[in-house]
């Protein structure tokens, strides 16, 4: 977290099956990486929240993220925004809660993945709900690891 990030790999050993494909979007298979752009739609499956669908409204800003009750528990990440898709709301008013962090948010048009989600706004109304991800490729870059 000292650099403004918060990310973590894991790697499948060759006996375990994985799919590219997202859950409930069966059609939808994940494949190389991009970069963010204002006004991309995009979409991502949490573990609470679900599928859900925004709109990257920012790519580069750095958040005061609280990673406990603490003042010294608050650290500044670096990452993008994305803001509800006002034509496809979430369910519950959430576009993101606790527990989905790790998920990927990609592009809904071309499934290229775009970024990683560690963290949100809570509490707000839908015009306020936000989410917070680091670029994919940054991510990519400090792990060392391809698509």
């Amino acid at each position: 977290m000292a650099d403004g990030y918060d990310a973590a790999l894991a790697i499948l050993s060759q006996d375990v099956q994985s799919s590219p494909a997202v859950f409930e979007q069966p059609n939808t298979k994940l494949g190389n990486f991009t970069e963010p752009s204002l006004g991309m739609k995009v979409a991502k499956y949490g573990v609470r929240t679900r599928f859900t669908r925004g709109i990257v409204d920012g790519i580069e800003g750095s958040f005061a993220v609280p990673y406990g009750e603490r003042p010294e528990d608050r650290f500044w990440m670096s990452g993008i925004r994305i803001t509800v898709d006002p034509k496809h709301p979430p369910d519950g008013n959430e576009i993101s809660l606790r527990g989905d962090s790790g998920s990927v948010w990609y592009n809904i048009e071309t499934s290229e993945i775009v970024a990683l989600h560690f963290a949100g706004e809570d509490n707000i109304t839908l015009q306020y709900e936000y989410s917070l991800a680091h670029p994919i490729t940054r991510i990519a870059s400090l792990l060392e690891f391809e698509p």
